[in-house]
């Protein structure tokens, strides 16, 4: 499964935050699907066991990561499970992120069956929690090795963020330079990426002074070694890696069709009405497809 977390490539890695990987093994896979309320009946009946002895693992990923940490499966997050919908996906530990997974994840029992029923073996994700305002997440979509365009992520509420609008360049250079480093590395044709604009990395002390030292995702200074291996110090990071097909979220952009190579915000005007900035292109295909790293100018 070329888009679990643990086939990703090397440069995709690179890209992400420091994270480790937890395998698990038949037996812990079908006796954490047998505990997802209203799912467990698609897995074997288990005792707990299994499970006490992954909360123990959880705990020792989670203190060597900083205390409070993101868990999710390889495949996908339990973003669906009761826990994130009433209090979030911040962990500080093992049980508590086994609850994460448990309380009624569709998109767990769903990954979690299909692995058994192939003969694969997933593993749980655990990274450092990371900070950042909702503005600054961006999705990105590859088709045929190139790029198809790009959106802010968070789009449902008609919201307009101010920072898009100032620092429009800045971010779309920093995805840019970022779905350069995925495309030349991709062993996939068509995918949709999950990327974080880190603003005290990718602003100048001039254009964003108040965070260049002080890190929006961690609250540590960024002078701290253990922040940077954490977060990454690069403009934009890689939270995750998507099949594009017919059920994928594609933002501002209607449907797979109307991926026109543009990187689309609502601008923040004194208007309701949706307003997207459709007349920026990223980079020309062939750009995005070379091998090559060096800046290209935006057209």
């Amino acid at each position: 499964m070329p888009y679990c977390v643990d086939a990703w490539p090397k440069a995709w890695r690179d890209l992400a935050p420091a994270s480790e990987i937890i395998p698990l093994n038949r037996e812990e896979m079908n006796a954490l699907g047998s505990q997802i309320i209203g799912f467990g009946d698609w897995f074997k009946p288990s005792p707990a066991r299994p499970l006490l002895h992954l909360a123990r693992r959880l705990d020792a990923a989670i203190a060597r990561l900083g205390r409070s940490c993101f868990v999710r499966l390889t495949t996908r997050s339990p973003k669906d499970s009761l826990v994130a919908m009433r209090t979030g996906m911040r962990m500080i530990d093992g049980k508590q992120a086994l609850a994460l997974l448990m309380e009624g994840s569709q998109r767990c029992a769903a990954d979690l069956r299909m692995a058994l029923d192939c003969g694969c073996e997933l593993g749980l994700v655990v990274r450092p929690w990371i900070e950042f305002p909702p503005w600054a997440e961006f999705r990105c979509f590859m088709q045929d090795r190139r790029w198809a365009g790009g959106s802010q992520s968070h789009y449902a509420t008609e919201e307009k963020f101010a920072p898009i609008t100032d620092h429009a360049s800045a971010i779309i250079g920093a995805l840019h330079q970022a779905m350069r480093q995925i495309i030349a590395a991709s062993t996939v044709a068509d995918a949709a990426f999950d990327l974080v604009f880190q603003p005290q990395l990718g602003l100048s002390a001039t254009a964003h002074p108040k965070t260049v030292e002080i890190s929006r995702h961690s609250g540590m200074d960024r002078r701290n070694p253990d922040c940077m291996d954490a977060c990454n110090a690069r403009p934009a990071l890689l939270l995750d890696a998507n099949p594009l097909s017919d059920v994928t979220d594609t933002a501002l952009f209607s449907s797979l069709a109307a991926l026109d190579q543009t990187f689309r915000y609502r601008q923040n005007f004194m208007d309701d009405s949706l307003i997207l900035r459709s007349d920026v292109k990223v980079a020309s295909n062939d750009d995005l497809s070379a091998n090559t790293m060096e800046r290209q100018s935006l057209l």
